[in-house]
């Protein structure tokens, strides 16, 4: 899967303005930035893949 940018220091203000604690908010971030998260890219390539199969089975 490929890399998500992010700003974690931003997107830990952002969520401390909307009410998380500091704590709470690096915790988000660790859990996002520690995961392996799908892109629209791996998505697109994953779903080309799956039609193509699907192509290949209705051939035979």
């Amino acid at each position: 899967m490929n890399t998500i940018a992010l700003d974690t220091h931003k997107t830990i203000r952002k969520l401390q303005t909307r009410g998380f604690s500091e704590e709470q908010a690096e915790g988000i971030i660790d859990a996002l930035t520690e995961s392996d998260l799908a892109t629209k890219s791996d998505l697109r390539s994953e779903i080309s893949g799956l039609e193509m199969r699907i192509y290949r089975a209705m051939l035979v």
